[in-house]
């Protein structure tokens, strides 16, 4: 293995010394990373439910699946419009929540916060 040589200091260095992690740059904070909004995902959950409901009732009367496309096509649609209503209204409600909470707690802060003072 050949001898053994001192250990020199990093003042001693020939090369100057990097830091160990590079400088990443910085990112933007978590709430402003959302994943972009997907509008075709409810509508084709929604579809399919639909249809699946309408194939369900007609296995369960025994006949055949597709015995009038038309409900099948119906169903779709409806199904459709009610998961995108389901979305909507479950946007509507977290909005809602955030401003009742930040409603509570401005008035927490009125009645705990501001009598000290």
């Amino acid at each position: 293995k050949g001898p053994l040589r001192p250990h020199k200091s990093p003042e001693h260095s020939p090369r100057p010394r990097r830091p160990l992690l590079s400088p990443q740059p910085r990112r933007p904070p978590r709430q402003d990373r959302r994943a972009p909004r997907m509008p075709a995902t409810p509508t084709i959950i929604g579809a399919l439910l639909g249809l699946s409901t309408q194939m369900y009732s007609n296995a369960l009367r025994k006949l055949p699946y597709m015995r009038h496309p038309w409900e099948h096509v119906l169903g779709m649609g409806l199904g459709a419009v009610f998961v995108n209503q389901l979305v909507k209204f479950d946007d509507k409600v977290k909005e809602d929540l955030d401003k009742m909470l930040e409603r509570a707690r401005e008035a927490n802060e009125r009645r705990y916060i501001d009598d000290d003072e």
